[in-house]
């Protein structure tokens, strides 16, 4: 009966534990997977918002996901951007009678929404972190030109060495879409997983 005892508790313990650390690759694809909290994907009429949380270990994984993996690089870039949360923001409209991404029918129509992301969103994206509210330190709308389904927005805030509940807001004037709000708890985010270094 101990026994049986001590391996529940074991058990217990195990499944509390935060998750293994991982290679780069296994903890970008972690981090980007929905069901693991990271990721919050928002429907919104024909709109749809993918928030993705980006920690400074998954932007250090990203910025070499494309070369050998440097370990002193990726200690040296965590520790430029330590205090820094960073998220990104994949956006795209569906047509109405399918799932077909939708693009801007005319020139103004581009126009006019390359100029409301590149200039203007900045302004309707905040984070809470606790009962502090804090606006973009940097900010990138990346425009697809048509050529991906999707557009992003990189924006990072200085949060300090806060440790509250986050909540992402994002405003979005152009389309006119009610308020999108990606909560992320502080327990989800003590528990992410670390980058697995040799």
């Amino acid at each position: 009966m101990k026994k049986v005892i001590s391996f529940l508790v074991l058990v217990a313990l195990f499944a509390a534990c935060k998750p293994a650390d991982r290679s780069p690759g296994d903890y970008l694809q972690y981090m980007s997977d929905p069901k693991n909290g990271y990721l919050i994907e928002h429907k919104i009429g024909h709109h749809e918002y993918a928030i993705q949380l980006a920690t400074p270990e998954y932007m250090a994984c990203q910025e070499q996901s494309d070369k050998p993996f440097n370990e002193s690089i990726f200690r040296a870039r965590v520790a430029e951007l330590k205090n820094v949360v960073y998220f990104l923001i994949r956006m795209k409209t569906l047509s109405a009678a399918s799932d077909e991404v939708m693009r801007p029918r005319t020139l103004s129509e581009a126009d006019a929404a390359v100029a409301y992301y590149a200039q203007e969103a900045m302004q309707d994206i905040k984070l809470k972190a606790g009962e502090k509210t804090f606006s973009p330190v940097a900010y990138e709308y990346e425009n697809n030109y048509g050529l991906s389904p999707y557009n992003t927005i990189l924006v990072a805030f200085n949060t300090g060495s806060s440790s509250e509940d986050l909540l992402l807001t994002f405003d979005d004037r152009y389309r006119q879409a009610p308020a999108i709000n990606s909560s992320f708890k502080q327990s989800l985010l003590s528990s992410a997983p670390g980058v697995q270094l040799k």
